[in-house]
């Protein structure tokens, strides 16, 4: 069992009931295991008002221990600690009406953690490819990761034309000023190609872009570096999204990071969220597209109001649609 499985590891161990959580626990070194009341699975929240991709999640697990300045976690998850769910045959159960009604899904698992970190200890992402095998003509099953932990999807050798590997990324600059603990991006990419020689299909984030001084020359070389290796086929889709967050997070992150305030950040009138100056993010859009398709058209923006991809000339018209059947091709 997992408690033995720590306990022989000389890990502490308190069992309990409720959520009075002992003293001095944290999201970043404390687990806590626990079985889920439903809403295993949902359509991704995407803000009012924002053109929706169409995306589904997955939350088995709550919890990042990663370290990134700009994200979000600390400020909306309601517990201290990383939250494993581990009544999987509710899961299961859920998980069959939720697609039984549904078709020319996308789903994932890294919302609200990494898709692939604690795979040593919770061999989810293993089981959810084999959950989701019968589903594999009208799913996608992704995993997100900041990390370079694949060897376990490599020694996989059930179907896996359905799943897609995806890899968050940045320039150099921004991933030694704003991530901790991850990996750099030559381990992400290095591990990005063994995916693809594996037979996965590979993806990239390109989330959230930073406007600085030298962005555009450094974004380009970056998008060259991660695209340049891969064929259109290779790829399975590619996201952009420029830096925005919900204002209660503005002290905390403004705390984290010094280079976030170098930024023209407002408040936007369509969603609430802090963004960089509409002209400015219109500017950074247009530059990351021009880059990204000299590689792949396989391109979407993220969190974006129908405004802006009507100015750049981009057509969200049936989007889930045609994401999920360009990633075949």
């Amino acid at each position: 069992s997992y408690l033995s499985y720590f306990k022989e590891r000389g890990l502490a161990v308190f069992e309990w009931e409720g959520e009075d959580f002992p003293e001095g626990v944290s999201q970043k070194t404390s687990l806590w295991l626990t079985a889920r009341k439903g809403g295993f699975v949902n359509p991704c929240p995407c803000s009012p008002h924002m053109v929706c991709c169409g995306y589904h999640n997955i939350n088995l697990i709550e919890g990042c221990p990663f370290s990134c300045n700009y994200c979000a976690l600390d400020a909306y998850l309601s517990h201290p600690l990383t939250r494993i769910f581990a009544n999987l045959e509710d899961f299961e159960q859920e998980l069959a009406v939720y697609l039984s009604r549904r078709k020319s899904v996308r789903i994932g698992t890294g919302e609200l953690t990494d898709s692939l970190f604690w795979d040593k200890i919770f061999p989810y992402s293993g089981y959810l490819m084999d959950t989701f095998a019968p589903y594999r003509d009208s799913v996608i099953l992704e995993f997100k990761t900041k990390s370079n932990q694949i060897d376990h999807l490599l020694a996989y050798t059930g179907e896996k034309k359905h799943v897609l590997i995806s890899f968050s990324v940045n320039t150099r600059l921004k991933i030694a000023q704003e991530e901790k603990d991850v990996a750099s991006l030559d381990q992400r990419l290095a591990a990005a190609t063994e995916a693809s020689r594996a037979g996965y299909k590979v993806g990239f984030h390109f989330d959230p872009v930073y406007y600085y001084p030298g962005w555009e020359k450094e974004y380009q070389d970056t998008v060259k570096e991660v695209l340049g290796g891969f064929s259109r086929h290779q790829i399975g889709w590619v996201s952009v999204g420029v830096l925005r967050f919900a204002p209660p997070l503005k002290e905390l992150l403004y705390q984290r990071s010094k280079h976030v305030m170098e930024m023209e950040i407002f408040p936007s009138s369509v969603d609430g969220k802090m963004r960089l100056f509409y002209p400015k993010r219109e500017e950074v859009l247009l530059k990351m597209l021009e880059f990204i398709r000299i590689y792949t058209d396989k391109v979407y923006l993220c969190m974006e109001p129908p405004e802006m991809w009507k100015d750049l000339a981009l057509d969200d018209r049936k989007l889930n649609q045609r994401i999920f059947e360009d990633y075949w091709h």
